[in-house]
């Protein structure tokens, strides 16, 4: 297949098809389309649109945390003189971990990391909200 646009359909029907699957996307899979982009065999652009969530779901989710976090900080601010008052029990965080496995964007910028293609990697964090790729601990590790 000489065509870069059919390249990248294979890839995101691999990706759309494993998308569901209970084990998440195969590592081996971002590092091979890591490679493609590495050596100019397809473009970010192309296989973008395949890869899920939706940026606009990862800005929302930003945006909650951000809120959140605001909140939590406001709440460590106020002092309580009445010993009787019920304190709110915080929700059962979300787990990280589950979090990444299921992003595929992560998983890429991870895999672009690991082989040394840093521009690829610059320009698919740029798409993503401000500091959200580093927030979590093997895309930390790779930089």
């Amino acid at each position: 297949m000489k065509d870069p646009k059919i390249i990248s359909e294979v890839l995101g029907s691999k990706y759309i098809f494993l998308r569901n699957g209970e084990s998440g996307i195969p590592k081996s899979l971002h590092i091979l389309t890591a490679q493609l982009l590495q050596n100019n065999i397809i473009s970010l652009d192309d296989i973008y649109p395949w890869l899920t969530p939706d940026d606009k779901v990862m800005h929302k989710e930003c945006e909650k945390n951000m809120k959140d976090a605001k909140e939590y900080f406001r709440k460590l601010q106020v002092i309580s003189v009445n010993k009787t008052e019920k304190e709110d029990t915080p929700e059962d965080p979300e787990n990280p971990t589950e979090k990444y496995k299921s992003n595929q964007k992560l998983g890429l910028c991870e895999a672009l990391l690991l082989v040394g293609d840093w521009n690829n990697a610059k320009i698919l964090m740029n798409h993503l909200p401000e500091f959200y790729a580093v927030g979590f601990e093997s895309i930390a590790l790779a930089l």
